[in-house]
C-alpha cells in the first residue's frame, strides 16, 4: 500500500494483526462463556443468587436490553448459552463475521446486564472490543469468508478511520485509569501495591513473594501508575509509527503479566493483551502466522467446510472501503466514548439524554480500578447454619463446627473468580438488598442437596482492614444477613 503522507500512517493497520485478533477476541469469549456456564443455576436462573425480581427491582436500567430476561428457567438459560456459543465459533471461524460479531456483542451485552453483581473491569473491555470489532475488517485473513479473496488481490496494510478509534479506545483504559488513582498511595506515598497484596481475597503466590520486599513494591507502584499514565500517547505519536506501537504493546503486556501473576482479577490481563494484537506490526504478525501454520492451525480448508464456501461463493458481498458515511459514524462514537471517559472523572456530569446511547449500546465505561485509593477492607466469611437437630455448623466448612478463626485459605470457597466479584460486591453497603437473595440461595441449596437440613442462616463476615507497615485492624464479626 502506497503512502504519500507519513502523517497518515498512524491510520494503517495491518489486516493480518486486526484478524489475529478476532481469533483472540473468539478464544478469550469462549473461555469466558465456559466459566459463566459452570455456575449458570447459581448466576442466571430464579432459583440462584440474582432471580428475575430482584434484577429488575434493584439493579435494572430502563434502557437495558438482555436476551437472558427471557425467563428465569435453567432450561431456556442452557438454550441461550449454547446459541451463544455457536455464533462465538462462527466468529472464530470467520464466517459471515460482521454479523456473528454483531450477535456476539448481543449476546455479551445480555450476559452484562443479566447479573452485573459478578461484573468486573475486563468485562467492559471485552464488550467494547467487540463493539468496535464491528466496524474492523478482521476477517481479511484466517477466515471462512476470506476464502473468496484471490490471493493476489489481498493486501496486508489497511488505511482505517475505525481502527485508530479502536487504538484511542484501548488507550482510554489506561491513561483515564491513572487519572482515578488520585489517592498519595498512587501519587506519592506508592503504597497502592503493598495494599493490593494485602488482600488475601485476591492475592497469588508470586504476590505473597514480593509483598516481603517494601522498597520493590514502591518501585512497581511507581511505574504502574506511570505507564498508565503516559503510555497511551505512544499510540498517537505520529513517527516511528511501528516502533512506537511495539514499545507500548511491550509495557502494557509485561503490566498485565504482572497483575496475571500476582492478583486474581479473573480474564481481566488476558482480554488486556488481547485488545492490542490488533496494533501488531505486520512483521510480528507473519511471524505468528508462520508459527501457527506449523500445526495447521490457521488452515482453514483442511477442515470439512466445503459446503460453507459454496454457500459463500455467491452470498459472501466484501467491502472494506470506508465511506465518508461510516467513518462520520466511526468517529462520533469515538467523539462520544471521549466524552464519556472526561465526564466520569468528574469533569461534568452526565444527564439522562446524554448517557442514554451509553447505557443502550453499553459502550459506557468507568476504568477506576483500584482508585482512587486501593480497597483496604480484607477478611473471610462464615455461613453459620443451626441444623434441625439444634447443632451449628458452618456451611463453607462442608458442615464442621463453626470457627471464627482465620482459614488457612480466605479464597478457598471462592476460588472461580465470578464468585469472589460476587462475594466482593456482595459486602457493598449500597448492595445490601441483595444479600437476602443469596442467603435464599444457599440456604435453599443445602437443604436440597445435604442429607443434615438446616432451619436457619447466617451470613457473617469477619472483617480485617490493612494497615500500613505490615499491621491489620481487627477482625470485627459483622452480620450481613439471616434467612429461615
Amino acid at each position: 500500500m502506497h503512502r504519500k503522507n507519513k502523517i497518515l500512517e498512524i491510520f494503517v493497520f495491518d489486516l493480518r494483526s486486526l484478524s489475529l485478533m478476532r481469533i483472540g477476541v473468539a478464544i478469550t469469549l469462549l473461555i469466558d462463556l465456559f466459566i459463566r456456564m459452570y455456575n449458570l443455576e447459581a448466576h442466571y436462573t430464579n432459583t440462584g443468587v440474582l432471580p428475575l425480581d430482584g434484577l429488575f427491582r434493584l439493579a435494572w436500567n430502563e434502557h437495558y436490553f438482555s436476551l437472558y430476561t427471557i425467563s428465569g428457567s435453567f432450561f431456556m438459560q442452557l438454550i441461550l448459552f449454547l446459541l451463544n456459543a455457536y455464533c462465538i465459533l462462527c466468529l472464530l471461524a470467520g464466517f459471515r463475521t460482521k454479523l456473528f460479531t454483531i450477535l456476539c456483542w448481543i449476546f455479551l451485552i445480555s450476559l452484562h446486564n443479566r447479573n452485573p453483581l459478578i461484573h468486573q473491569g475486563g468485562d467492559d473491555l471485552l464488550r467494547l472490543i467487540l463493539f468496535w470489532g464491528i466496524f474492523l475488517p478482521w476477517n481479511y485473513y484466517y477466515s471462512i469468508d476470506s476464502e473468496k479473496i484471490n490471493e493476489m488481490q489481498k493486501e496486508t496494510d489497511y488505511y482505517s478511520v475505525a481502527g485508530f478509534c479502536y487504538m484511542l479506545q484501548v488507550g482510554y483504559v489506561y491513561f483515564f485509569s491513572a487519572l482515578f488513582k488520585s489517592s498519595p498511595e498512587w501519587t506519592s506515598e506508592y503504597s497502592a501495591l503493598y495494599y493490593a497484596l494485602s488482600l488475601d481475597q485476591i492475592v497469588l503466590p508470586a504476590g505473597k513473594i514480593i509483598y516481603s520486599y517494601p522498597a520493590l513494591l514502591k518501585a512497581i507502584t511507581f511505574i504502574v501508575y506511570y505507564v498508565e499514565l503516559l503510555a497511551p500517547f505512544l499510540l498517537i505519536i505520529p513517527f516511528y509509527i511501528s516502533r512506537f506501537r511495539s514499545v507500548f504493546i511491550i509495557m502494557i503486556t509485561l503490566l498485565h503479566s504482572g497483575i496475571f501473576l500476582c492478583l486474581n482479577v479473573g480474564l481481566f490481563p488476558l482480554i488486556g493483551i488481547v485488545s492490542m494484537i490488533g496494533f501488531f506490526p505486520g512483521s510480528i504478525s507473519e511471524e505468528i502466522v508462520n508459527f501457527l501454520k506449523r500445526f495447521k492451525a490457521l488452515d482453514l480448508k483442511s477442515y470439512n467446510i466445503g459446503f460453507i464456501n459454496n454457500y459463500l461463493k455467491s452470498k459472501v458481498n466484501f467491502n472494506f472501503r470506508e465511506t465518508f458515511l461510516f467513518r462520520s459514524v466511526v468517529v462520533l462514537f469515538a467523539v462520544y466514548v471521549l466524552y464519556w471517559n472526561i465526564a466520569t472523572v468528574g469533569m461534568f456530569a452526565l444527564n439522562n439524554y446524554t448517557s442514554l446511547p451509553g447505557n443502550i449500546l453499553r459502550i459506557d465505561q468507568h476504568w477506576g480500578m483500584f482508585s482512587p485509593a486501593v480497597f483496604k477492607d480484607d477478611g473471610w466469611f462464615v455461613f453459620s447454619a443451626t441444623t434441625e437437630a439444634g447443632t451449628t455448623i458452618d456451611l463453607l466448612q462442608k458442615g464442621n463446627k463453626v470457627t471464627y478463626a482465620k482459614l488457612a485459605a480466605v479464597t478457598a470457597p471462592f476460588t472461580q473468580d465470578r464468585w469472589r466479584k460476587f462475594s466482593e460486591n456482595i459486602l457493598l453497603i449500597s448492595n445490601n438488598e441483595f444479600r437476602p437473595y443469596y442467603c435464599s440461595y444457599l440456604f435453599n441449596k443445602w437443604n436440597r442437596e445435604e442429607e443434615i437440613k438446616i432451619k436457619n442462616l447466617q451470613i457473617i463476615y469477619m472483617k480485617e482492614t490493612s494497615l500500613p507497615d505490615y499491621k491489620v485492624d481487627g477482625p470485627r464479626k459483622e452480620i450481613l444477613c439471616e434467612c429461615y
